[in-house]
C-alpha cells in the first residue's frame, strides 16, 4: 500500500526501527515511504533518559547502511502527540498512511491519533494497537472504547502474539 508509517509511543525505537529495516529490505527504492515516531522520550515513569539520543544514533547508522540512505526515512517528533500531531499535519498536508501503530500507555495520544491520523490511513491500511486490553496500562483501551471507530472496525489479533491487535481500514464504498 502507498503511504507512510506512524508509531505513537516509540520508547527506545524497537518497533520503529523494525519497520524501517523491513521497509529497507522489502522495498529498498521506495523513497516516498517515511516512518514517523512520536514520543515525549520521557517514558511512562520518566526514566527514559538518553532514549532519544540512542535512537538518533541508530537512525544515523541505519541511513549509512541502506540503499538511498541519503534520503532520510525515519523521523522523530518529540513532545506530547496530542500537541505535536496538529502541527505535524499542517507541515505535511500530503501525508497518507499505510500503517498507524499505537503504542502509547496514555489515553490522550491514542485519542489524538485516532481522531487526526486515522483519516489519513489509506483503504486497506492497518490500525495496530500494542497494548489494548492490557491491565497494566488501561489508558489505550479506554481511549479506544470511547472512540466511535471502536463500533465500526473489527479488531483481530495474531495467534502468535497475545498483545498486538489490529484492524484494517475498509475499502471505500
Amino acid at each position: 500500500l502507498p503511504g507512510s508509517i506512524v508509531e505513537i509511543g516509540v520508547q527506545n525505537g524497537q518497533g520503529l526501527m523494525s519497520f524501517a529495516h523491513l521497509s529497507s529490505i522489502l522495498e529498498p527504492n521506495n523513497v516516498q515511504r517515511r516512518l514517523y515516531g512520536f514520543d515525549t522520550f520521557g517514558g511512562v515513569d520518566g526514566k527514559m533518559v538518553g532514549a532519544k539520543t540512542y535512537l538518533e544514533k541508530a537512525i544515523g547508522l541505519f541511513d549509512e547502511d541502506r540503499p538511498l540512505g541519503q534520503v532520510q526515512k525515519v523521523h522523530l517528533i518529540t513532545g506530547a502527540a496530542e500537541e505535536t500531531i496538529p502541527a505535524f499535519l499542517a507541515d505535511n498536508p500530503h501525508l497518507m498512511l499505510s500503517l498507524l501503530y499505537l503504542d502509547s500507555t496514555s489515553a490522550a495520544p491514542t485519542r489524538a491519533a485516532l481522531d487526526l491520523l486515522y483519516p489519513r490511513l489509506v483503504p486497506g491500511g492497518m490500525l495496530v494497537f500494542d497494548q489494548l486490553n492490557f491491565p497494566n496500562h488501561p489508558a489505550e483501551s479506554e481511549a479506544w472504547l470511547s472512540h466511535p471507530l471502536s463500533q465500526q472496525l473489527t479488531l483481530k489479533r495474531f495467534p502468535h502474539d497475545s498483545q498486538v491487535c489490529f484492524a484494517q481500514k475498509p475499502a471505500c464504498a
